[in-house]
């Protein structure tokens, strides 16, 4: 989502991908508003910007079942244990907030 959010036309892509059976995976990270990296300095999925749960409902009215993906490449997130960096990823879906 991190390079793709933005596209006004996102939807529609979404949709014809899924009609060609061209959605092999989806990965989610959030942007982060004040970042001094913008490749390597990524947020988890509701941290800050991306709409997270409008992409996915495109992405599973596509048709897509398969399996998503938090891809975050961070400094900041990778100084954690895993187990926390995977707490935070739940998180918001434990709390009633889909990603």
């Amino acid at each position: 989502m991190y390079h793709t959010w933005w596209d006004p036309e996102l939807p529609e892509a979404i949709t014809r991908a899924g009609r060609e059976g061209r959605i092999l995976a989806y990965h989610v990270n959030d942007l982060l508003v004040a970042t001094g990296d913008l490749l390597m300095e990524r947020g988890l999925p509701g941290e800050r910007v991306i709409d997270l749960e409008s992409i996915g409902g495109f992405v599973r009215d596509a048709g897509d079942r398969g399996l998503t993906e938090v891809e975050v490449f961070s400094h900041r997130i990778w100084k954690h244990p895993p187990d926390r960096i995977l707490a935070d990823c739940v998180a918001p879906i434990v709390q009633g907030q889909p990603t």
